[in-house]
């Protein structure tokens, strides 16, 4: 690949992913996203003498944060994303609905994407694409391999990332000259995944998907209200909806309702309905690390300390309760039986907590009146 061509990509990168956040604040603010126009700086003044001590108020000023971009033309280049196509669980949309908007229909993201993108096109002279395939793993070590210059940015599951870090086919964040981690869009998160002071990867908010897949509990208000539970609000709220408050609620909550002896996924009522992956939820939630770094940015094992090994006995306790807890993925074996066993039960008020993701929320929209959630974060392990 040319030189030039090398500096296009790589600014347009920035421009992407860096954008994002300024365009949808100015898509969102009315007339003072006319004054954000002249990009207002940074920095906030703090100094005893700012405006807001002399006026003795607790008034706030909305400042624009700029991402300190160049002014510059690319000349109709073309950034093209490389996306998963997945054809799988309602928990993950079939292609990222946050890259490409075709037109606006009226629905917020969808919109805010097509405004996001218009702006950035005629502001920079470049052209925004994205390129959904089913293995996009393979089709990105294909590429590289083969010094294939179609995609310049990739967006793939965590569980695909490994080996493509290892395979040097990513560029270190550190020669992308305009990526600033402490900017407000950039997740904060993106700094522990660095190895010896590399990164390969980013994560804020130009992803949605990240926000979709987020663990949460949810719980039934009606099953709750029946069974005579004090509703969990202020309890999470003080930071006491711990595992084992969880647990407490969870205990004696299933019931055998068609009486025939045994607990049935689609017949009787279950404290917990859950997948595999809550286990590792859980574990994370509490506060556990399956590894953490040295000095040096160098993981290793940490797995087998004390408070670890603490938070996955109070989670495993939680899990392998048998009689009160379902998990569907270990105990239903048919695959059209487990989809109904995961989220039938929940609706028909047979399920007093239920593991899920975020997209899986507005599944129950019709719900608003039953159902609350609670982060998963929120679970402590003490």
């Amino acid at each position: 690949m040319k030189k030039t061509q090398r500096m296009k990509r790589t600014v347009c990168l920035i421009l992407i992913a860096a954008m994002v956040f300024s365009v949808f604040l100015i898509s969102g603010c009315g007339e003072k996203a006319k004054d954000s126009e002249q990009g207002i700086n940074e920095t906030k003044n703090d100094s005893p003498d700012s405006e807001a001590d002399k006026k003795g108020d607790d008034s706030t000023e909305e400042i624009r944060i700029d991402p300190d971009l160049p002014d510059i033309d690319l000349e109709g280049y073309t950034f093209n994303f490389l996306t998963h196509l997945y054809d799988g669980d309602d928990w993950v949309g079939t292609v990222p609905m946050e890259i490409i908007a075709e037109e606006q229909n009226g629905e917020p993201i969808n919109d805010a994407v097509y405004t996001r993108n218009l702006k950035i096109e005629e502001k920079y002279n470049i052209n925004i694409k994205m390129e959904p395939i089913a293995d996009e793993t393979k089709a990105m070590k294909k590429t590289v391999a083969a010094g294939d210059s179609t995609y310049d940015a990739v967006i793939m599951f965590n569980n695909n990332v490994p080996g493509i870090v290892t395979a040097d086919l990513l560029t270190n964040i550190a020669d992308l000259t305009h990526i600033d981690l402490g900017k407000p869009w950039w997740d904060p998160a993106v700094n522990a995944m660095s190895i010896d002071n590399k990164n390969y990867l980013l994560a804020g908010d130009l992803l949605i998907l990240d926000n979709e897949a987020t663990n949460v509990i949810l719980f039934n208000k009606e099953l709750m209200n029946t069974l005579g539970f004090d509703l969990p609000y202020n309890i999470a709220k003080d930071g006491k909806w711990t595992m084992d408050k969880l647990n407490e609620y969870i205990k004696g909550s299933a019931f055998d309702i068609n009486g025939d002896g045994s607990m049935k996924p689609l017949d009787d009522r279950w404290g917990f309905v859950t997948f595999n992956d809550t286990m590792h939820a859980l574990f994370v939630g509490g506060g556990g690390a399956l590894a953490v770094k040295d000095a040096n940015d160098i993981p290793y094992m940490d797995f087998t300390n004390p408070s670890n090994l603490n938070i996955i006995e109070k989670a495993m306790d939680i899990m392998y309760n048998k009689e009160e807890v379902l998990n569907v993925q270990a105990d239903v074996s048919n695959q059209t039986e487990w989809t109904q066993a995961f989220y039938t039960p929940f609706e028909q008020n047979r399920t007093l907590f239920m593991w899920a993701r975020m997209r899986v929320v507005e599944k129950y929209r019709g719900m608003t009146q039953t159902i609350f959630r609670i982060w998963i974060l929120q679970v402590r392990a003490i």
